[in-house]
């Protein structure tokens, strides 16, 4: 398998990709997560054969909701060497998740874009530090936000969340006074 998808003879590497993830599904050479992997490789192949920037297409989604036919088609393979069908079935899952994977990008931005401007009234330094942050990382805690934001105050820090469970941008999901968590459920929903 691995001097095949290596190859640079396949002059279509998406179908090099479905050939590749049907190999490794065959192979199984796991006792557990064979599939979990085998669709893991799927971005990152995509992404060594600069078909994607970034190695970010979550096709285990398709094949979860179409997991009949995902393990159909497999199986076609292997009973009548129909290959042609799988390659269809693959490469649609592909186009469907990229289309997918697009409108989120687009709506995390234009997210990004409206949240971002609900902090000009914050009058904080570290305003867009903190959004930045909980871009990367939808749930956050105080102890975690401290190790980022360079300041030496813990108020400054307390008063920026403040501001941010004011505007409905962050939400605390713990109860008390220390150690508390908080989560951007706008990004949350964009995602999923």
């Amino acid at each position: 398998m691995g001097k095949y998808i290596n190859s640079q003879e396949e002059p279509d590497p998406l179908v090099q990709t479905a050939i590749a993830h049907y190999q490794f599904e065959a192979i199984h050479p796991f006792l557990d997560g064979n599939g979990r992997i085998g669709r893991l490789l799927i971005p990152i192949i995509l992404y060594e054969k600069n078909i994607l920037s970034y190695p970010l297409l979550y096709v285990s989604e398709y094949f979860e909701n179409n997991k009949q036919e995902y393990y159909n088609f497999l199986r076609l393979v292997d009973t009548e060497e129909d290959w042609t069908s799988w390659i269809r079935f693959f490469l649609n899952s592909i186009k469907i998740q990229a289309e997918d994977t697009q409108t989120k990008v687009k709506d995390m931005l234009e997210l990004y874009k409206k949240t971002r401007e609900k902090l000009v009234n914050f009058n904080s330094q570290y305003a867009v530090d903190l959004l930045d942050i909980i871009f990367e990382n939808p749930i956050v805690s105080f102890k975690s936000i401290r190790l980022q934001i360079k300041t030496n105050s813990y108020q400054t820090i307390y008063n920026l969340l403040n501001k941010f469970e004011e505007e409905s941008i962050l939400r605390q999901i713990t109860k008390g006074r220390r150690n508390k968590v908080y989560i951007f459920e706008d990004l949350l929903k964009t995602i999923r």
